[in-house]
């Protein structure tokens, strides 16, 4: 079967490494007996657009895809998110209520962030893994799930593993399909055709040209907050002025 190649809403880079992760992405996409694959990239670098294409690759793009920062949850609240829960099962539960993945079933869920979750959710998520089916909070009944999934970490997993604060058990079952995003700076490459289509994305009907000097800044400027602190300065400094550009030449220096 030939490998599904869709368009990207958003670009996510012409380097040879980001071709290679987006290869990697739609093998991965287009083989539903792997279940899990692993996305390893700086905070802004493009795992959830990888992951988007993921599912829109698949064969179940008209299927749900629910997302999911794991960081934005606190701990003793995540487990009743993803695994839902029932009536009476803790303080404050007076109905019951499908979680996360259920509400992904038959399509892709999106753990990002995993490397932020504790070890005691790391376990339940890795009976997950192991068993396809998961239990409401406060319940007994089995679900079984039909789901595939995505994981993302923003931090080098094997050094957590190392460290103690990720469990070994997990981080070898969801390393299957590893699929790495260097950081902007590595792939300066990828720089300028950002800048393009984030001016294109917020100039609207107006025409924006930026001159020769203000695009050699923001090229040589090694943009730590990748992709989106791109977009996010593109955004605030439309039109282009001289403060903007004189502001990314003194970061440019220091960096």
């Amino acid at each position: 079967m030939d490998t599904p190649s869709p368009s990207l809403q958003d670009p996510i880079g012409e380097s040879p490494a980001m071709k290679l992760a987006v290869q990697r992405s739609l093998r991965f996409a287009s083989n539903e007996n792997l279940k899990v694959a692993l996305l390893i990239g700086p905070t802004g670098s493009g795992k959830n657009l990888l992951a988007k294409l993921i599912h829109r690759a698949s064969q179940r793009v008209k299927k749900p895809f629910v997302s999911v920062n794991c960081a934005a949850i606190p701990s003793g609240v995540l487990e009743s998110e993803l695994f839902g829960h029932v009536r009476g099962a803790f303080t404050d539960a007076h109905f019951s209520r499908a979680g996360d993945f259920e509400k992904a079933e038959g399509g892709f869920i999106f753990l990002n962030e995993i490397n932020e979750t504790d070890k005691d959710f790391q376990v339940k998520l890795l009976g997950v893994f192991d068993d396809w089916e998961i239990k409401r909070v406060g319940s007994q009944e089995i679900t079984k799930l039909n789901v595939r999934v995505i994981v993302a970490s923003s931090k080098n997993l094997e050094n957590l593993v190392e460290s103690g604060e990720f469990l070994d058990a997990l981080y070898f079952r969801i390393c299957v399909i590893p699929i790495v995003i260097p950081p902007l700076c590595q792939r300066t490459v990828d720089i300028p055709p950002l800048i393009e289509h984030f001016i294109k994305k917020y100039s609207g009907s107006r025409l924006i040209e930026i001159s020769p000097e203000t695009l050699e800044y923001l090229k040589t400027y090694s943009w730590p907050g990748n992709a989106r602190e791109i977009e996010n300065e593109i955004q605030s400094f439309l039109p282009l002025n001289r403060k903007r550009v004189k502001k990314f030449k003194t970061k440019s220096a220091k960096g």
